[in-house]
C-alpha cells in the first residue's frame, strides 16, 4: 500500500499501475485503502496486472472498461468538462517479438474520434541514441515500427518527448548481469492524440522510491482552449457608471481635433472606436475589482453578523437577514452575466443553478473551437496554427474568382427587373442627414451590435449627443 500513501500526497486525480501483482482475493482490502474507485485487470500474484487509480470525486463517470485477458491491457472512458477520454493502460512485454503482437491489439482499445490517452510500461525505445544509456544499444527494436503505424493511424504523441525535446531523461535504472553496468532507458510514456495534447499544460518524470522505475506524470487543464482574441461584447452597465461617461467626453473632446490629421473620415471614426472599446475594458476591469472587494467585505460581514444572531437579539437577526438578502443580489447578478454569455433561456430563483451555468457557459466555449480539420488529401491536423492557415486556405479559394461564362453573365444582367427612376436615384445618392440617422437608430433592437466592433445601440443612443454634430 505504499503507492497509495505516496500517490495520495501527490493529490492525484487519475492513476496508471502497471505490474499489480494483485489478484481477486485482494480487491477489498485494496479498496479499502484508496479514497475511490479502482478498476482492475489481473495477471497474476507473480506477474503482469494493471489497474486504475480515480479519485472519489471523478467516480461514477465511466464506461464499461475493457480488458484483455493476460492483465496487460485495461481501458476505460471517462467524462471531464463535456469531454470524453479514452483511458489505456498498458503493461508491454519484454519480448520484441511478442510486443509486435500486442502492440498490433492495442488498436482494439482506441477510439477512432481522437481523444485517446495511453499510459504505461511500454517496454521498447522509440530512439535508442536519446531513450537508452548503457546496455546493447542495437537490441532489437523492430516492434516500434508496429508501434509507430498505430500512433499514426490514431496521431498520437509522445507528450513528455514534444515538451521536453532536447532533454535526456530516464524512467527505468538497472544493472546488467553480466558486468553488473548501470542500464538507463525511458521506456513508461503516455501517449496523447494529437486533438488533446494542447490541454497538457505540464509533463515530467520524476523518483518513484519503491520501484526501479520513476514515474511520470502530467497535468491536463480541460479550459485550456487555445483561442483568439474572440468577439467583445460592450457592457451596456456602464452607461450608468459616471466615471465611464466622463472619460468618453473627455477622449472626444481630444479626439474631435484629431479630425483634419486622417486623409479618410472612416479611419478617424474606426480609430475612435477602437478607443471606446478600451475605455470600457479597462473601465469594466476596475468595476469588477471593486465589486469582488465589495462581495469579499459582505461576506466576511455576513460572517460575523451570523455568529451574532446567535444570540438571538431580534436586532441582530435583522442585520443578518439584511446582509444575506445584498449577498443574494451579489449572486445573482454574477449568474445573470453568466447567463448571458451561456446564453440560457431560463433563470430561476431559489435554485443552486449556477453550477448548471458554468457548465453551460464551459461547453459553448467547447463547442465553438475547432480541434480537428480534414483537408483535401484526407491529412487530420489539430495543431492551432495549422487548423488557422488551413480555415484561411479554404476561405480564401470559395471567395477567389473563378472562370466563368460570359455569355450566361451577359444573359442575367440583360433580365428585366425594376429600375429607380432618376429622382429616386438622386435620393439615395444624397448624403444622410441627421434626423434620418437618428430615426434609423431608434429603429434598432437594444442590446445588439450594429457593426462588428461590439459597441451596442445603447452605447449610440446614450452618446448620440455627444457624437451627432459629427
Amino acid at each position: 500500500m505504499t503507492a497509495f500513501n505516496f500517490f495520495k500526497r501527490l493529490h492525484c486525480d487519475i492513476i496508471f499501475l502497471q505490474e499489480t501483482h494483485w489478484t481477486a482475493k485482494l480487491e477489498n482490502t485494496i479498496n479499502s485503502e484508496w479514497n475511490g474507485q479502482i478498476i482492475y485487470n489481473h495477471g497474476t500474484a507473480n506477474s503482469c496486472g494493471v489497474a486504475i487509480l480515480l479519485h472519489a470525486r471523478l467516480a461514477n463517470q465511466l464506461t464499461q472498461p475493457k480488458r484483455d485477458s493476460h492483465g496487460r491491457i485495461l481501458a476505460t472512458k471517462i467524462t471531464l468538462d463535456d469531454q470524453e477520454l479514452n483511458l489505456v493502460n498498458i503493461y508491454a512485454p519484454r519480448s520484441n517479438t511478442e510486443r509486435q503482437s500486442f502492440y498490433r491489439s492495442l488498436s482494439n482499445y482506441l477510439t477512432d474520434d481522437d481523444n485517446n490517452i495511453i499510459a504505461g510500461d511500454f517496454n521498447s525505445i522509440a530512439d535508442p541514441q536519446r531513450g537508452k544509456s548503457g546496455g546493447n544499444a542495437n537490441a532489437r527494436q523492430s516492434a516500434n515500427t508496429v508501434l509507430q503505424t498505430i500512433s499514426a493511424q490514431f496521431h498520437l504523441i509522445d507528450i513528455w518527448h514534444s515538451h521536453h525535446y532536447n532533454q535526456l531523461c530516464y524512467t527505468w535504472t538497472g544493472k546488467k548481469p553480466t558486468d553488473n553496468s548501470i542500464i538507463r532507458t525511458r521506456i513508461d510514456k503516455f501517449l496523447l492524440s494529437t486533438s488533446v495534447s494542447h490541454l497538457v499544460t505540464d509533463s515530467a518524470i520524476k523518483p518513484y522510491p519503491f520501484s526501479d522505475h520513476d514515474y511520470i506524470s502530467i497535468k491536463l487543464n480541460m479550459d485550456n482552449i487555445q483561442r483568439g482574441p474572440g468577439y467583445w461584447h460592450f457592457n451596456n452597465e456602464l452607461l450608468q457608471d459616471a466615471c465611464f461617461e466622463a472619460e468618453i467626453k473627455d477622449f472626444w473632446t481630444q479626439w474631435e481635433t484629431q479630425y483634419n490629421t486622417f486623409h479618410d473620415p472612416r479611419l478617424w471614426w474606426d480609430k475612435a472606436k477602437k478607443h471606446f472599446k478600451n475605455i470600457a475594458i479597462r473601465r469594466a476591469s476596475i468595476n469588477n475589482k471593486i465589486k469582488r472587494h465589495a462581495k469579499l467585505q459582505l461576506t466576511c460581514h455576513l460572517t460575523r453578523l451570523h455568529a451574532r444572531s446567535s444570540s438571538g437579539l431580534d436586532h441582530d437577526i435583522e442585520n443578518y437577514l439584511l446582509a444575506k438578502e445584498h449577498l443574494k443580489q451579489f449572486e445573482l447578478k454574477e449568474l445573470e452575466a453568466i447567463q448571458l454569455r451561456s446564453k440560457a433561456r431560463f433563470l430561476e430563483e431559489g435554485e443552486h443553478s449556477t453550477r448548471y451555468f458554468y457548465s453551460l457557459k464551459k461547453k459553448r466555449k467547447a463547442d465553438q473551437t475547432i480541434r480537428l480539420l480534414t483537408k483535401d488529401n484526407l491529412d487530420m491536423i489539430s495543431a492551432p496554427f495549422d487548423l488557422l492557415q488551413e480555415t484561411h486556405h479554404f476561405y480564401q479559394l470559395l471567395y477567389s474568382a473563378e472562370p466563368h461564362d460570359k455569355q450566361a453573365s451577359t444573359n442575367f444582367l440583360n433580365i428585366q427587373t425594376p429600375t429607380l427612376t432618376t429622382a429616386e436615384r438622386t435620393s439615395c445618392e444624397e448624403q444622410l442627414n441627421e434626423n434620418e440617422l437618428l430615426e434609423a437608430l431608434n429603429t434598432m433592437e437594444n442590446n445588439k451590435s450594429p457593426d462588428f466592433d461590439g459597441l451596442t445601440t445603447n452605447f449610440y443612443k446614450h452618446f448620440w449627443p455627444l457624437l451627432v454634430p459629427d
